[in-house]
């Protein structure tokens, strides 16, 4: 059964976050513990199971692959990067998905472009991430305020804003987590999927899945199909409920 997974806050939690009982490090970050897996989530996903797991994750490459050792000892071959621009299989590119992506988001790159030049105009390059060709991220302390920026300045049916606690993000509309599950379970050949997100990037992906897992209170999307709000930490309660999905669906390890 395929598995579509955001990484942080529903895999891995930072070093600024507080934990009780074990956890495993997972990432680094010149040399400095950066994120962290509970115990049971390194035990739930170590073991086999019967769910293809696909990280889905907004990371860029460099990002991602401070990762690759734990996630391939969990057994996971794939992933979709950049917002799902770019597939990854066994830590190497898939040329022909970044070919598709670069010709599905022509246009919205060409104003992806131009809506960084207008913002690098006004306010310098400085804090500008570009993760080029598929998107780029204003660090900032003014969240609210760049965010409202761009809403102004973008062309919505073509880019989207998003945003986090440091960071407000432009992304090519046709590069959501939810067009590449779709682009992904169709080129493999599943019938439906799993999925689980804690953010409004995550919205469009859940929004598609046959069932979608979320942290409870979780608003602003209607699920397609079942959905289940996790109370408690959610990433291990992630694992609790894929446990009891296995069963309902007499699933068994692979």
């Amino acid at each position: 059964m395929l598995f579509f997974t955001d990484i942080d806050n529903t895999v891995i939690y930072s070093h600024r976050h507080p934990h009780e009982g074990p956890a495993v490090w997972v990432e680094a970050i010149n040399g400095k513990k950066q994120s962290y897996v509970s115990e049971r989530v390194f035990q739930f996903y170590s073991a086999k199971n019967p769910f293809r797991t696909v990280p889905l994750t907004t990371r860029a490459l460099r990002q991602y692959l401070r990762l690759w050792d734990s996630f391939a000892a969990f057994g996971w071959e794939d992933a979709l990067i950049y917002n799902g621009a770019v597939l990854l299989r066994n830590g190497t590119e898939d040329a022909a998905w970044t070919q598709e992506s670069l010709e599905i988001s022509r246009e919205e790159r060409r104003e992806l472009m131009r809506v960084r030049s207008a913002f690098e105009g006004v306010f310098g390059a400085r804090d500008v991430v570009a993760e080029t060709p598929f998107l780029f991220y204003v660090k900032t302390d003014a969240v609210p305020e760049v965010m409202a920026w761009f809403l102004r300045e973008a062309d919505p049916a073509k880019i989207r804003i998003l945003r986090n606690s440091r960071r407000v993000y432009c992304i090519p509309a046709t590069m959501s987590k939810g067009a590449a599950a779709e682009r992904y379970r169709q080129r493999f050949g599943y019938d439906g999927f799993i999925a689980a997100g804690d953010s409004e990037f995550d919205i469009s992906m859940l929004e598609k899945a046959d069932i979608a897992l979320c942290p409870a209170g979780m608003s602003g999307f209607a699920a397609r199909g079942r959905k289940l709000a996790l109370s408690g930490v959610f990433a291990d309660r992630i694992c609790d409920e894929l446990e009891k999905l296995a069963a309902e669906f007499s699933l068994n390890p692979a």
